[in-house]
């Protein structure tokens, strides 16, 4: 009982794909990765240590004011938002200590302490970036000020 044609072509396509369906994994077995260009790439920097999350803030602001007192200014308050919502100044451009105390940041600081501050003499400014870790097992939160740069603003504007 030999089939018809066409019969034979699908049992011969069938045989084929069970073939390479054993080879497969066969191949799966041998190898730790059988398609490498479908899997992503690690991460660096992911906030979970261990049971601890770890978030770098957006930097805050410390007015000092010649009066000797000082005040914090939220990030959002001194670098206003544009039409789309995205702030005016990212962070990472405040954390090279070169940048942020380039004439021009100074300016630009100057300038956005008399607008927000105009009755008052701004001195300096200091910029703080702050880390604040989350204990998920304990649910305790930490905040720990991991850099500061002070901005002098005398003679800036």
């Amino acid at each position: 009982m030999a089939g018809t044609p066409g019969r034979v072509g699908v049992r011969v396509a069938f045989l084929l794909v069970f073939a390479f369906s054993i080879v497969s994994l066969i191949c799966y077995g041998l190898r730790t990765e059988m398609y490498p260009a479908l899997t992503m790439p690690p991460f660096p920097g992911h906030p979970l240590e261990g049971s601890t999350v770890t978030q770098r803030m957006k930097p805050s602001f410390v007015a000092h004011f010649r009066d000797g007192t000082s005040e914090t200014v939220s990030y959002e308050k001194v670098t206003p938002a544009r039409e789309n919502g995205l702030p005016t100044v990212f962070p990472e451009g405040l954390l090279d200590h070169e940048r942020a105390t380039d004439p021009r940041t100074r300016r630009w600081l100057d300038a956005r302490m008399t607008h927000l501050y105009p009755s008052k003499d701004v001195r300096s400014v200091t910029i703080q970036f702050t880390d604040v870790k989350y204990d998920i097992s304990t649910h305790m939160e930490s905040t720990k000020v991991v850099d500061a740069i002070e901005v002098n603003l005398q003679g800036a504007g």
